[in-house]
């Protein structure tokens, strides 16, 4: 069933010339209320490739509501399952942001991972170790779904990191755009 689009573009869209094509970019935030999640579907259904963001320092926060509490790590990548099996989006290159690992570097010092995942099985303080397990979290569903996907880790604010990031984006989205078109 196809979901009426709103009657506005989200506040953080925006257009990015690309190739001689639009790529438009909306903003999914997991506080979206599941059931207004699928209204996102229609206006991402446009888009030339998906990029998804998650933060890796949520491993220890959780989504408190009136039904039940959510680990939000857990919930982003349920989220992330449902967009990547969503049939729309099937064909689209996939891009995972990891975002915070510099938060995660730090944090991961006095909270453990394995107190929120017991499958961890990295060394307790390990920044790395705990960035590996997460990209590989994200890893099976995409393998799961028999999907392709470009994973970076970025600290938003780090200029360098974040440039350095985007370039490597704009290399993978140039690539994709020149394979599809030497298919036609």
């Amino acid at each position: 069933m196809a979901w009426p689009l709103p009657p506005f573009l989200p506040p953080l869209s925006l257009s990015l010339p690309l190739c001689h094509s639009v790529c438009r970019i909306c903003r999914y935030t997991p506080d979206v209320a599941s059931s207004k999640r699928y209204i996102w579907f229609d206006l991402l259904r446009s888009a030339d490739f998906l990029l998804f963001v998650a933060s890796l320092s949520q491993y220890d926060q959780f989504e408190s509501s009136e039904q039940n509490s959510e680990n939000l790590l857990r919930m982003n990548l349920k989220i992330f399952k449902q967009i990547i099996s969503n049939h729309f989006f099937r064909s689209m290159p996939l891009i995972l942001f990891l975002n915070k690992k510099d938060v995660l570097a730090e944090k991961i010092q006095t909270s453990h991972l394995q107190t929120y995942f017991p499958e961890f099985t990295g060394k307790q303080g390990d920044a790395e170790a705990a960035m590996d397990f997460i990209r590989g979290l994200f890893l099976s569903i995409v393998i799961a779904e028999g999907r392709l996907v470009c994973v970076h880790f970025t600290c938003a604010l780090d200029p360098g990191n974040i440039r350095q990031v985007f370039c490597d984006v704009k290399d993978n989205v140039l690539a994709c755009e020149l394979s599809f078109s030497s298919d036609i």
